[in-house]
């Protein structure tokens, strides 16, 4: 069988209101950062390609900084994670 791989962004009306993914890691950390900051592109700019997780990356890195994290692709704030 093959590798099964996709992002599946549910919307409502242009607004993307959740996401969930099969063999794309690290997407769904990607897209969680994304909504938590308010970054995520609309319905249409996904539809149409013009914006990949790659881009969706870039916007969350833009808005916070590069992380300190030590997780792997992890965009978070140290803060974030429990000591």
């Amino acid at each position: 069988m093959d590798k099964q791989s996709f992002i599946a962004y549910y919307g409502k009306d242009d607004l993307i209101i959740g996401a969930a993914s099969m063999g794309r890691q690290p997407a769904p950390m990607i897209i969680g950062q994304a909504m938590q900051v308010n970054v995520m592109p609309t319905m249409s700019e996904l539809k149409s390609g013009k914006v990949t997780i790659d881009d969706i990356k870039k916007r969350v890195v833009e808005k916070k900084g590069k992380s300190a994290c030590k997780r792997t692709q992890c965009e978070c704030k140290p803060a974030q994670h429990a000591k």
